[in-house]
């Protein structure tokens, strides 16, 4: 007998040749597919990311009073809070009651986030990444993209391209298979008024609104901001007192168990 024609050789062999020819196909799909030319920025569009990015970058250490308004869910929360941070990725928060006492604070020291609520022992912690406030309050940000917020930066994700979009001072980033990321829109164009981040099918992940500022001599700061996710959950920020440049000591964003 052939050894070809023995069956368990023969399908054996249609077996490996269908394997083979769907390795090929995928290696051809995928070399193919690094052959699509990446989307090219626009300088214009460049200047204007650098610009918004650079909002009030010389702050780096603040501290102040907020009043936040959360709409999680079911869930409605109301209440002042009291913060500090160090750019770019440490800060601390007490929620207070009516009051004016502590009732939920929660710290980040740049590694590990910490939560404690008034009245318990245990201080529970996890690592710092970039879904930290996804994990506590169901809003897709990491704490160093909430600190930009404040500052009135845009959270820029990784991108291939930045390029004009529409009318105006608007800015769309692409990534390297020229989909949108985010979209950028600034009125007038040296002051920006929204960031829309952008899931892979283009549904919105969640919007960040800067509704107001207050201006001094030296810088010019948010003073309510609104960010809503594309699943309805909101959370709006107005920022009451601001002190900058201040001491803040490294202990501030680490909480110890009782």
């Amino acid at each position: 007998m052939n050894r070809l024609s023995h069956p368990f050789i023969s399908n054996a062999w249609d077996g490996f040749s269908r394997l083979s020819l769907l390795i090929v196909a995928l290696a051809l799909f995928s070399g193919c597919a690094w052959l699509v030319k990446p989307p090219a920025s626009d300088p214009a569009a460049l200047e204007q990311l650098e610009r918004w990015s650079a909002q009030n970058r010389h702050l780096t250490r603040l501290k102040g009073i907020m009043h936040v308004k959360m709409h999680i869910g079911q869930e409605r929360f109301n209440s002042r809070m009291a913060w500090a941070s160090v750019m770019p990725d440490r800060l601390r928060i007490e929620w207070l009651s009516t009051l004016g006492q502590p009732v939920y604070s929660m710290a980040a020291d740049g590694r590990t986030v910490y939560v404690n609520q008034a009245g318990e022992e245990k201080v529970h912690c996890f690592k710092q990444s970039g879904a930290s406030l996804q994990r506590l309050i169901k809003i897709p940000l990491a704490i160093e993209d909430l600190l930009q917020i404040i500052l009135g930066q845009p959270p820029l994700p990784d991108f291939e391209a930045a390029q004009l979009h529409g009318q105006g001072c608007s800015v769309v980033l692409k990534n390297r298979w020229d989909s949108p990321l985010a979209v950028l829109t600034a009125d007038p164009c040296d002051q920006l008024r929204q960031f829309r981040r952008l899931h892979a099918d283009g549904t919105l992940s969640y919007e960040v609104t800067w509704i107001s500022h207050r201006e001094n001599q030296q810088h010019s700061l948010p003073e309510k901001i609104t960010v809503t996710t594309g699943d309805g959950n909101d959370l709006t920020l107005a920022l009451q007192r601001v002190w900058t440049d201040i001491a803040i000591p490294a202990d501030m964003f680490v909480l110890q168990s009782k």
